[in-house]
């Protein structure tokens, strides 16, 4: 059985809980009671405990919203067999809540928190070794990509999870995959395996997504099995250059969403260009400028908050004149 002492108090309006801290209830807490709800995201970090052998099913954190979760840690101490629990984890702004069913040991605890970012790049305090990284470019077989919006820090301790549900509510994944093709994935160590079988109920913001867990994963991101094309490209209009020696040519994309950031690569006359950081205009435009006479393809359009690519002009180009 873990003993957890409860060492964290009100921090003005909110509560806080420090490095290697716990501030442990065994009832039922309302989010919105506090404006916030904040643990150390460092090692060791701290911890919000729900302990589950608390009277009338023990202590769970209710009414999350975007602005009202744990930004950090939340631990679940289960109090009996198959007892799961809501974790309303997220960034303080934005709420992605994972909750656990199923087959779950008693005296277990099992703690979460949602971290944005690249797992490539985003560093998880309770890996090991400590402050580890996932690299989202380490796919198991069948797993085509994983999303760099973030992950679920995944810290298990005093039993098995095998078998264990686990459902999240995801970020809007429309521009990275299908919701037929979306999966979950735990990191295992050395790279991304699937967790249960694929299919969301939509690929949308805040839909659900499950997964059945396995032991020796220390993280949970959203995977796919093959990635959707990033845009559709309604049209693309060329601006010639005023003559040969001008850069002033012009080639702009249409049929774009408003305000995604984009990365373009293409080959100008045979010769592969560097990526071109570009945020879609309010009409749904990208023009890319600085454009001399030649032949310019090969274009690869990469959305860089979720990964994907597409190839613009499928195998065409786009010839430039004075």
């Amino acid at each position: 059985m873990l003993l957890l002492v409860s060492s964290a108090s009100a921090q003005g309006p909110g509560e806080n809980v420090g490095n290697g801290r716990y501030s442990t209830y065994n009832y039922t807490v309302s989010l919105q009671d506090k404006a916030f709800w904040t643990t150390a995201r460092n090692y060791p970090p701290g911890y919000f405990v729900a302990d589950g052998t608390g009277p009338n099913g023990g202590g769970k954190f209710i009414n999350g919203d975007d602005f009202h979760n744990i930004n950090g840690y939340l631990m679940h101490i289960v109090g009996a067999a198959n007892q799961g629990l809501i974790f309303p984890v997220g960034s303080g702004t934005d709420l992605r809540t994972l909750t656990t069913s199923g087959s779950i040991p008693v005296n277990m605890a099992i703690a979460t928190a949602w971290m944005v970012g690249d797992p490539s790049t985003t560093l998880d305090p309770t890996d090991y070794p400590p402050n580890a990284t996932h690299s989202i470019k380490a796919l198991a077989s069948g797993i085509a990509a994983v999303s760099p919006s973030g992950q679920w820090d995944w810290f298990p301790q005093g039993g098995s999870v095998n078998g264990v549900t686990v459902t999240v509510s995801i970020p809007n994944m429309s521009d990275f995959a299908s919701a037929d093709k979306l999966r979950l994935v735990g990191w295992n160590g050395t790279q991304w395996i699937a967790l249960g079988t694929e299919g969301a109920s939509t690929n949308t913001e805040n839909a659900a997504l499950s997964g059945t867990m396995m032991n020796g994963v220390t993280a949970i991101a959203i995977g796919t099995t093959a990635l959707s094309s990033c845009a559709t490209i309604s049209s693309i209009v060329k601006t010639n250059p005023q003559n040969t020696w001008k850069t002033d040519g012009a080639i702009t994309l249409s049929g774009l969403t408003a305000a995604n950031s984009y990365a373009i690569k293409y080959s100008f006359n045979g010769i592969v260009q560097t990526w071109t950081a570009n945020i879609v205009d309010a009409s749904g435009n990208i023009k890319i400028t600085g454009f001399t006479k030649g032949t310019y393809d090969n274009f690869i359009l990469r959305n860089t908050d979720t990964g994907c690519s597409t190839d613009v002009l499928n195998g065409g180009s786009v010839v430039l004149t004075d």
